[in-house]
């Protein structure tokens, strides 16, 4: 990290350009999330001094939102730690890679540069859980854009399969920054998201 200075007091930008957030939770607690801005203290962040970025802010620097598998945030193995379960990767998943975060996982090696085989279980079960879950989507319908004007538009499309869709997947070209401000997800006439 960058050494803090007195205009940033808390910056943290590592050389692959990506910020901490501020926490090592994998939870920023972030209303909203920036890719752009580096070590500037949101007001939008619920808890403490989290680096939730600045949309007005040109400067990319995707937030890392970094964790570790042992319980009570242990970065260095102890044999017979605890790990986290399932449940609470799941939930760090989506607090972080799910609020435009990258989701830094340590591996934390013994003494003999292996990994413990429980912590080696959890990490392919949690890999196999993001490819079965975000692997390949759901179905493609085709796309309908429909300019409502102001820099808005509308897409709708068709799901080309029978099931059930609990969450949906929304990416943006960032080639120009990050511009997407808001967005409602509906279903119908219902805003579900």
């Amino acid at each position: 990290c960058s050494a803090p200075t007195k205009d940033h007091p808390s910056e943290c930008v590592t050389n692959n350009s990506v910020s901490w957030i501020g926490t090592e939770k994998a939870n920023a607690n972030c209303q909203d999330m920036w890719i752009t801005g580096t070590g500037q203290i949101s007001a939008s962040a619920q808890v403490g001094r989290i680096d939730c970025g600045d949309p007005n802010n040109t400067i990319v620097s995707p937030k890392g939102s970094d964790m570790t598998m042992q319980v009570d945030d242990k970065w260095f193995y102890q044999s017979g730690m605890p790990i986290h379960t399932m449940e609470w990767l799941i939930d760090a998943y989506h607090n972080s890679v799910g609020q435009n975060a990258v989701m830094e996982m340590d591996f934390a090696i013994d003494r003999d540069g292996l990994v413990d085989p429980v912590h080696e279980a959890r990490y392919r079960e949690f890999g196999k859980w993001i490819r079965d879950c975000y692997g390949s989507p759901f179905g493609r319908g085709e796309l309908t854009k429909t300019s409502l004007g102001n820099g808005a538009y509308r897409v709708e499309f068709e799901v080309s399969q029978a099931g059930t869709v609990d969450r949906a997947v929304l990416r943006e070209d960032i080639a120009q920054g990050q511009r997407v401000r808001s967005w409602p997800l509906t279903v119908g006439d219902a805003v579900v998201g």
